[in-house]
């Protein structure tokens, strides 16, 4: 009786998890990339920037999954750990969290990533997916996210929350999880337990600044070039000399 419960107790066990985090899970290379202050607007603000950065750490740890959250505003562009499978970064003065989002997806594809974009906005969304001719991309809704880290009782959104968060607010609490991130508070001594993220705390000290949208060409285009250069062979002098006559008076 009890060989026979072992199966059913582990197919209980699987099907716990959520089926997004199976989803992302069963991608051989993935990486979640997190437009923060989006996910905090599908809350109604009911985290806050620090809340959301510990939340999803918390997260990320416990199903394994390589993650960046992405913020607007701060004094530079930089990056810290938060945890052994997140990243935070800050976009910076010059540049929007939507243009980070859109480089680091462009890098991720290069890295050989299959790479999962949370966001609700459409702008984005549309600058993302004119990638996916470069590799794997799936955008998600953010508030699909919101639901798996927000603490208990942080949701509904309806319920709680600030409702409205000014641009200078925001500015002012990314300043503050700036220093907190630098104190001894906050969890950033940890190392990456995977390359991906040591290389991309890496590359963003450098990273290009400002919405520099990738040039990448439609899949429609790529067919269109793939069918010219199967053609172009037909229309070189050698190999027009090299066809019988015959043979075109036969096809007409």
């Amino acid at each position: 009786m009890l060989a026979l419960s072992l199966p059913l107790l582990s197919s209980c066990v699987a099907s716990s998890r959520p089926p997004l985090v199976e989803h992302l899970q069963s991608s051989a290379s993935p990486l979640v990339l997190v437009d923060g202050n989006n996910l905090r607007g599908a809350t109604v603000f009911a985290l806050s920037q620090r809340e959301l950065a510990l939340s999803l750490s918390r997260w990320a740890e416990s199903h394994q999954l390589p993650c960046v959250l992405v913020m607007d505003h701060g004094e530079e562009q930089r990056a810290w750990p938060v945890g052994p499978y997140a990243a935070i970064t800050l976009a910076g003065p010059s540049q929007s969290a939507d243009d980070v989002l859109v480089r680091d997806t462009w890098w991720a594809l290069h890295e050989g990533r299959e790479v999962a974009v949370f966001t609700a906005d459409r702008g984005l969304t549309s600058r993302v997916r004119r990638q996916k001719s470069a590799g794997t991309i799936q955008v998600v809704p953010s508030l699909a996210l919101a639901q798996l880290i927000a603490p208990e009782g942080a949701l509904p959104p309806a319920v709680r929350g600030g409702g409205v968060e000014k641009t200078a607010q925001r500015a002012a609490s990314a300043r503050l999880l700036s220093q907190w991130l630098d104190s001894n508070e906050a969890p950033t001594a940890s190392k990456p337990a995977l390359p991906i993220l040591g290389d991309y705390l890496r590359w963003v000290t450098d990273a290009p600044i400002g919405a520099n949208d990738p040039a990448v060409p439609s899949p429609s285009m790529k067919r269109r070039l793939r069918r010219k250069r199967h053609m172009k062979s037909f229309f070189k002098p050698k190999a027009l000399m090299s066809c019988n006559v015959g043979d075109w008076a036969d096809s007409a």
